[in-house]
């Protein structure tokens, strides 16, 4: 057991930090102080892979300088909705993590170097959700997954992508053939009992694979047509690659049809030369045509430039105006004068009609005020009743009040002081 330790931390001081390594980038150099340590997490998440609950599996591999150095898979506690629902949880299981991690490698550093917390998956639609603010349309998203989004909008970490193909958290979520976990194994940073990358051959083998991809998308060859120029390029394979073998491919009918492919040639010559012999010659003679007659056709050009000056000589516009026209523009003008003078006219009528307009409604808010004065102020009625027994309300002879009143005095305005001032207003 000692030993198996003392061979794990001798792996260690073999490969110390390097400055900036992460997955799949050695770095640039021994780490120096004030250098920049990259702490990644790479999740991936297997969307409802339990047939039974339907839950999800997130995988979590934590790197620091791009070497492995933590790795789990976990079964989610709800059901996901949707596969970027799925990565997301599993993009926040892994944030979790390396946030413990960074802490206790700032308590170890002390300042010494940066460190840049990195987390990477390969949805599109987790990292989106991750990069915003709030639910969004995953309304039933816990609101303790959402501390990963005020994380990056503070940069305490940050998101990235990672291919699909080169995710070695894959591992994790679903059963792979053999040369796939061989694949992600070495991606991982395996090694076996001598030290050497574990799986070396099936990772070239991979990336091999993926170059050809890449090749055949960014030249627009599709499978179609790969399938249509595959043979030929097995025969010229065959023809090339045969050493000393004469009777193989197609050297045998090259060597048949020299003869006719040579005479071939000849015919398509001759008839090229034929074409070309008569173009030449019709242009030949229409040059010379060209040539032969230049005065005639400066002639013509001269007859044709005296007959355009003769036309523009007698037109209308340097005689000037016709006796018709010139009444026209005079009968124009005089109705053009007075319809403008009728214009100005009924606009002076309209300003008329406006003050006349303008005075009375001024005297009718006036006598509206005069009316309202007067209804405020009343008139004195032409006589009041009283309730002796009562008290000292008055009312009119109509008023209820009176019915079982059975001491009852009346008594009538004034014609000195009531009347003659109701009258004044």
């Amino acid at each position: 057991m000692a030993y198996k330790w003392l061979a794990k931390v001798a792996g260690y001081l073999q490969k110390p930090l390097q400055q900036a390594a992460c997955l799949e980038y050695k770095g640039s150099g021994p780490l120096q102080h004030g250098g920049q340590v990259v702490l990644e997490s790479v999740t991936d998440a297997d969307w409802a892979g339990c047939k039974r609950t339907r839950k999800s599996r997130s995988s979590v591999h934590l790197y620091l300088g791009g070497s492995l150095i933590a790795s789990h898979v976990r079964t989610q506690k709800s059901v996901s909705l949707s596969s970027g629902e799925a990565e997301f949880v599993a993009m926040v299981s892994g944030g979790t993590e390396v946030v413990f991690i960074r802490e206790c490698l700032d308590y170890l550093m002390k300042g010494f170097a940066e460190i840049d917390v990195v987390l990477r998956s390969d949805s599109a639609a987790a990292r989106g959700i991750s990069q915003r603010i709030g639910c969004g349309k995953v309304r039933h998203l816990s609101c303790g997954l959402l501390r990963v989004q005020e994380a990056i909008k503070a940069k305490v970490f940050r998101a990235s992508p990672v291919s699909g193909q080169r995710n070695p958290s894959d591992l994790g979520t679903k059963p792979l053939s053999g040369p796939r976990v061989r694949e992600l194994l070495c991606r991982s940073g395996a090694v076996d009992d001598d030290g050497n990358p574990y799986g070396l051959e099936d990772l070239e083998r991979s990336q091999s694979k993926m170059q050809v991809k890449e090749m055949m998308k960014s030249s627009r060859v599709g499978l179609v047509h790969a399938k249509k120029i595959l043979p030929i390029l097995l025969v010229m394979a065959q023809v090339l690659g045969a050493d000393g073998a004469e009777g193989l491919g197609l050297a045998v009918t090259m060597a048949m049809m020299e003869d006719a492919l040579l005479s071939g040639v000849a015919t398509m010559a001759t008839g090229l030369v034929v074409v070309l012999f008569w173009l030449g010659a019709s242009w030949v003679i229409w040059w010379i045509y060209r040539w032969a007659l230049p005065g005639r056709r400066a002639t013509v050009d001269q007859a044709n430039q005296a007959k355009v000056e003769k036309v523009n000589r007698y037109t209308q516009a340097s005689i000037g105006m016709s006796p018709s026209e010139r009444q026209f523009m005079n009968e124009y003008v005089d109705r053009c004068s007075f319809l403008t003078e009728a214009l100005r006219e009924e606009h002076r009528t309209v300003e008329q009609c406006e003050e006349a307009l303008i005075e009375v409604r001024n005297e009718n808010r006036d006598l509206r005020a005069r009316l309202a004065r007067s209804e405020g102020l009343g008139y004195a009625p032409e006589s009041i009743t009283i309730a002796t027994h009562r008290g000292t309300v008055y009312h009119r002879e109509d008023c209820g009040a009176l019915a079982n009143s059975r001491h009852i005095t009346r008594y009538r305005a004034c014609d000195f002081c009531i009347r003659a001032r109701a009258t004044e207003m």
